[in-house]
């Protein structure tokens, strides 16, 4: 299952080093930070969209919900290194 990779990899001390990352050759010890950065921004926002829309303990706010702060890459980009 993805999830459990996902989390496996996070989990992980070297991100660089898992299975799921070993065809980012540009993936640098920076980058690697910001994607857990990222997971943790999004884990959040996650959780403000919970409590937001499922809960309504607090009023729906759309700002800022399309902001990646990462760099996206496709599969067909991966598909064209291969």
């Amino acid at each position: 299952m993805l999830i459990n990779s996902l989390v496996d990899a996070f989990e992980n001390q070297i991100l660089t080093d898992h299975l799921l990352f070993k065809n980012c050759n540009k993936l640098t010890s920076t980058d690697c930070k910001k994607l857990i950065e990222s997971y943790k921004l999004g884990k959040e926002r996650l959780m403000q969209i919970y409590r937001q829309e499922v809960l309504h303990i607090e009023s729906i706010n759309t700002k800022g919900q399309r902001a990646k702060g990462i760099v996206v890459t496709k599969v067909k980009d991966i598909q064209e290194t291969n």
